[in-house]
């Protein structure tokens, strides 16, 4: 039966603890040449995997988090998966109440490491990122903002992101003025992807997260506009400003560069407070420029965003 992991880091803990404790039960050796023959027992470990992940819910796991759910699911079953593996034991049900109790045990470990000892354990790199690089663009067909390129991934481990852009002009008048923003967005319901429209994908994006009703996992990465109007998005919530830059064309030679860069989240960054995207939810992040003048170009346009 298929199964959608609620986060992918905590299953996949769960699951290889559970089948290194059953496949090699108390150091025995593994000399079967026969994958099938290990089905049953592994079996078993996907669906205890399962109830680990769904007790454990959406929230971020770090480094510690994992490294106990591994080697606390390899321990439960040190003692081999015991028989006949049918019935119960391959239900989710039927491990609901070991895996709360193993969440509740490694969660009292984050619990003394921040209150008591004032550690917080690093986060886990989901190999998560994105790149790409465009040809010229059109800012609007008139003069109001419009969305000139995006980048986007779905959050797969820390839900914060460091994304950057940079353009140049292709052409300059003094007579211009441009303001530059930067906005981020994530899937207004969850576990269905926002989209987007007018664009053109100008690079590669990893893989992200399939989630419940969120099976768009394949459309990571930056785009740009193919679309005088701009791009479009749908299915997202109403964002925040991340950053806004008034820029007085003429002031620069042609080809100035213009950059922006910044760690993104949930919501704008404050003081104590991280607020990362829920795993499987996307981290969009898009750049607009509006113009005094129609119709201005810009040149080549690079964009690019990874998880942290």
């Amino acid at each position: 039966m298929a199964y959608t992991p609620v986060n992918i880091n905590v299953y996949s803990a769960a699951f290889a603890g559970a089948v290194a404790g059953l496949g090699a039960p108390n150091g025995a050796f593994v000399i079967d040449p026969l994958g099938a023959d290990y089905a049953g027992p592994v079996n078993v470990a996907a669906f205890f995997a399962q109830a680990v992940d769904t007790v454990w819910g959406t929230a971020v796991a770090n480094s510690y988090n994992l490294a106990a759910i591994t080697e606390l699911s390899n321990n439960l079953f040190a003692r081999g998966p015991g028989y006949p593996l049918t019935g119960a034991v391959l239900t989710q049900a039927n491990w609901t109440i070991v895996a709360t109790a193993l969440i509740a045990l490694v969660r009292q470990g984050d619990t003394n490491a921040s209150a008591t000892q004032n550690i917080t354990p690093p986060g886990v790199s989901g190999s998560n990122r994105a790149y790409g690089n465009g040809g010229a663009t059109t800012s609007n067909t008139t003069p109001n903002a419009c969305i000139v390129a995006a980048v986007k991934l779905v959050a797969k481990s820390s839900g914060l992101f460091k994304a950057w852009c940079n353009f140049s002009w292709a052409a300059l008048a003094a007579t211009h003025v441009g303001t530059v923003t930067v906005n981020v967005f994530t899937d207004n319901v969850a576990g269905v992807p926002l989209t987007l429209g007018n664009v053109a994908s100008i690079g590669f994006g990893s893989n992200g997260v399939a989630q419940p009703g969120n099976v768009a996992v394949n459309n990571n990465g930056p785009f740009g506009s193919n679309n005088a109007a701009g791009i479009t998005i749908a299915g997202a919530n109403a964002g925040y400003l991340a950053n806004t830059k008034a820029i007085t064309e003429g002031t620069a030679a042609v080809g100035a560069a213009i950059a922006w860069e910044g760690i993104v989240g949930l919501a704008a960054p404050a003081a104590g407070a991280e607020t990362p995207i829920v795993v499987g939810r996307t981290c969009l992040v898009v750049v607009s420029i509006a113009e005094t003048v129609a119709n201005t170009a810009t040149g080549d346009f690079n964009i690019g965003m990874f998880e942290l």
